[in-house]
């Protein structure tokens, strides 16, 4: 502790009070950054239950390797169904019927395809 202090006078005398404020700032950021990094991981810890629907269609998202534009068409795929869990489309393989596809998804049939014979 004496050694730290003696840096942080060498520091406030060398930089004057401009280096404490940047040692301070640097203090807070690393402070920032640590709490970032766990609110991230607790968000991410799939290893303890929960109830968070979105939690569960990330799981699943990831289970089964899906990519970020894979994830949005199947989201969209479930609003489009009205569906209550976003995560329900895992387990309906009818919605992914060409006559099943809505109009506005049309466009993603091909697409669509590929996701269906992924996940089923």
């Amino acid at each position: 502790m004496v050694t730290a202090g003696r840096r942080l006078t060498r520091l406030a005398l060398t930089h004057g009070p401009h280096g404490l404020y940047s040692l301070r700032n640097c203090a807070g950021c690393t402070r920032h950054c640590n709490c970032s990094f766990r609110c991230l991981k607790k968000r991410n810890d799939f290893s303890k239950p929960c109830h968070d629907p979105q939690k569960l269609f990330r799981e699943l998202s990831q289970a089964h390797k899906l990519d970020r534009g894979g994830q949005r068409l199947l989201r969209e795929l479930a609003d489009a169904f009205q569906l209550d869990q976003p995560a329900e489309i895992f387990l309906q393989p009818a919605l992914f019927e060409a006559r099943q596809i809505p109009q506005h998804l049309q466009a993603e049939q091909e697409r669509l395809a590929e996701l269906y014979q992924r996940l089923f």
